[in-house]
């Protein structure tokens, strides 16, 4: 496919993407957690600040950036999930980029990837919900690619790209951290597509990264080292990984075992056929995003 064939089909992805999720965005009703975004949004604004170090906040940054967007558009259930929309939209290109950046030599790779991510019923549920899930695919996306396009020789503007981006998805979401192990095992295995000085430039990046995230590690840090209950039964790793299973085949659609089955059996066949141009690097880069989070929240 031409460079023109390429760009005009991932904005027909991008337009399917925003298609889907805005389509239907006020069928149901907010719900709780919903209503707890406009609040903690329009809470005042020293209250609202005062829970980036607060004790089991999550997600301060997404409220507080949530609030000039509804004071700007409205109060209203549309304007509070149109902005999980915009988020959801934009991670599409995202992840076609990513795709590039991964596989350069295998275009399909974003083509497909980005398709895959317009049409995913897990992807379009959260696009259409008033919370920050959305907004913390799209960051995690952005800071990869800019961690990816800084190792390949990018400036400044890539190293402040992905020290920015992946601090502010810690910011949305705490458990966004398990991607830094992520981060690192992709330096590690595409270190040596790179120029010796990215090393120095990556750990700099890293602590930059720590330094922003002191307040939230401030609280976090002795949950972690001294857990309680946090309302949530314990989920072994074999039913974690079924429930991932589910989510990436029918996503929040109802548990149809067939179909279930074929997909799960033709995804790898087909990820090694548009993967098979490319190094066993940039499939273990790959097989580190699918799987750390996933050991690392286990």
């Amino acid at each position: 496919m031409s460079r023109e064939g390429l760009a005009w089909t991932e904005l027909l992805a991008t337009g399917l993407a925003f298609a889907l999720r805005v389509q239907g965005l006020l069928f149901q009703s907010l719900w709780r957690d919903e209503v707890d975004s406009l609040r903690f949004a329009t809470q005042p604004l020293g209250q609202l600040l005062r829970t980036f170090v607060a004790p089991g906040q999550n997600g301060p940054l997404y409220y507080l950036l949530l609030r000039p967007w509804l004071d700007a558009v409205g109060k209203t259930e549309f304007s509070l999930r149109f902005f999980s929309v915009i988020a959801g939209t934009l991670a599409v290109p995202l992840v076609y980029r990513l795709g590039r950046r991964m596989a350069p030599r295998s275009p399909a790779v974003g083509i497909v990837a980005s398709m895959l991510a317009a049409v995913s019923p897990y992807l379009v549920w959260y696009s259409q919900e008033g919370r920050m899930y959305a907004a913390v695919v799209c960051l995690v996306l952005g800071s990869l690619e800019c961690l990816q396009a800084a190792l390949e020789g990018g400036g400044r503007l890539q190293w402040l790209g992905y020290v920015l981006l992946t601090a502010a998805t810690l910011y949305f979401h705490f458990l966004t951290v398990l991607m830094v192990p992520v981060h690192l095992a992709v330096f590690v295995i595409l270190r040596r597509q790179h120029q010796a000085r990215a090393a120095r430039k990556y750990f700099a990046a890293l602590g930059c990264v720590v330094a922003l995230y002191l307040p939230l590690l401030g609280w976090q840090l002795p949950r972690l080292l001294h857990p309680g209950d946090g309302g949530y039964a314990f989920v072994s790793l074999p039913r974690m990984l079924a429930s991932m299973a589910v989510a990436y085949s029918t996503g929040v659609l109802p548990w149809v075992l067939p179909w279930s089955v074929v997909s799960l059996l033709i995804l790898p066949f087909a990820a090694l056929g548009c993967v098979r141009g490319e190094t066993c690097r940039s499939v273990s880069a790959l097989a580190a995003w699918l799987l750390l989070p996933v050991l690392g929240l286990f």
